[in-house]
């Protein structure tokens, strides 16, 4: 994914990843949990490039069955800084819920 922005998003589970395994311009890698703490003994890492990001609209979408949703994703921008982001999104008549995630997971970055 070399110098492309590029936005991630943790505690997948196996079958999230199963589903999302053959998406274009998405990378799972996987996290095992912190000694001492309980959950699914394997999770994974999305992470998804601008290319990509109605994947990621699409994961989130259906991981909060389509209801208002506040979520964390981190941006790696081209230099290397990473930035962590809140994510919140609320259900539109107007818009279509895909297109609207997307804009709010783009927020103000310039590209």
């Amino acid at each position: 994914m070399g110098d492309d922005v590029t936005f991630e998003i943790g505690g997948l589970t196996r079958i999230d990843a199963a589903r999302l395994r053959d998406g274009s311009g998405v990378t799972l890698r996987e996290a095992s949990l912190p000694q001492g703490t309980y959950g699914e003994p394997v999770t994974f890492t999305m992470v998804v490039t601008v290319a990509a990001l109605s994947t990621l609209a699409a994961y989130l979408l259906r991981k909060h069955q389509g209801e208002e949703f506040v979520d964390e994703i981190t941006v790696t921008h081209p230099d290397g800084r990473r930035e962590h982001r809140r994510v919140h999104w609320t259900k539109s008549a107007v818009e279509a819920p895909e297109s609207s995630i997307v804009k709010a997971i783009m927020g103000s970055l310039p590209i």
